[in-house]
């Protein structure tokens, strides 16, 4: 039985088997996923509250409670991920 490495192993394979953690094509590098949180924190003295006071009743009986969120406007950092093609 052959028990050595195979040759021609991915690096993501080979980094999954080292570390347990693989990189994924698409997804914000930590620093970027770190500077969209910071970021965020940083507006949410800006939220606009936008509230729905109305209760809404569905076709099966249900109801929906009034919904309260609020909006916070983009900064740099989500501005530019979402103008760029790769994170």
């Amino acid at each position: 039985m052959d028990t050595a490495t195979p040759i021609g192993r991915s690096p993501a394979r080979q980094a999954w088997e080292n570390t347990g953690t693989s990189l994924i094509p698409g997804v914000p590098t930590p620093a970027r996923f770190n500077a969209l949180v910071t970021e965020a924190h940083g507006l949410l003295s800006q939220a606009a509250p936008h509230v729905h006071e109305h209760t809404t009743a569905h076709r099966d009986g249900s109801f929906a409670s009034p919904g309260h969120c609020a909006f916070v406007p983009p900064g740099p950092a989500l501005q530019t991920l979402a103008t760029t093609a790769r994170s």
